[in-house]
């Protein structure tokens, strides 16, 4: 929920030299755009429908405020981490156990651009110190 909250303390507990590493939904990939359009009620009625094995504990609030490759870029600037980050589409999850949706979404995932790929795999580096003094 406050993206900028959470940027500063992760910075604050990593280490110099550490990493952090995420698997995070991209926030222009279709399940996120489709879960932002939908209305909270409808959203849950399909996730349950297409995940029927998928407990409540497991669902989560989306925010999609720390969802893209650029806004990691901008809230840990390149001068204090590395980015080794990138989009990708992960195999189909929401296919409400039918073969022809799955291979239908596997299709949609070859032509589909990295910026609007599903997942973002997250790895940050914090650079160290005489790293940060070389690059000044």
């Amino acid at each position: 929920a406050e993206p900028t909250r959470t940027v500063f303390e992760l910075g604050r507990v990593l280490k110099t030299g550490g990493w952090i590493c995420a698997r995070t939904p991209n926030r222009y990939g279709y399940v996120a755009l489709i879960n932002r359009m939908m209305p909270s009620r409808m959203s849950k009625r399909l996730l349950t429908s297409a995940q029927p094995d998928r407990q409540a504990k497991d669902v989560f609030p989306a925010y999609y405020r720390l969802n893209t490759l650029g806004q990691m870029q901008k809230l840990f600037p390149t001068h204090s981490y590395d980015h080794l980050s990138f989009a990708f589409d992960s195999e189909p999850r929401y296919h409400f156990n039918r073969y022809t949706v799955c291979l239908l979404l596997l299709g949609v995932h070859r032509i589909t651009p990295p910026a609007l790929r599903n997942t973002l795999m997250l790895f940050i580096h914090k650079r160290t110190r005489h790293a940060n003094a070389m690059a000044a």
